[in-house]
C-alpha cells in the first residue's frame, strides 16, 4: 500500500480521499477513505491488487 499511497500523494495531491474499487458504490465508506487509512481498508478485502481510484495506475503487492 505504500506504493499506492505515494502514487496518490505525488500525482493526485488535491484528492484527499480514496474511492475503493472493491466496495459497492452504495457502501458509504467507499466514497470517503482518507489516504492515510488506505492500507487498513484495502486489507479488509484480502486482496493483493492495489488500484488508484483516480486513474488507471495499479500494482500487485
Amino acid at each position: 500500500e505504500d506504493l499506492l499511497r505515494c502514487h496518490l500523494k505525488a500525482l493526485h495531491p488535491d484528492e484527499p480521499f480514496f474511492r475503493c474499487p472493491h466496495c459497492s458504490p452504495t457502501v458509504q465508506d467507499s466514497q470517503s477513505i482518507p489516504i492515510d487509512k488506505l492500507g487498513v481498508h484495502l486489507k479488509m478485502h484480502d486482496t493483493r491488487l492495489y488500484k488508484c481510484s483516480h486513474c488507471n495506475h495499479h500494482h500487485y503487492h
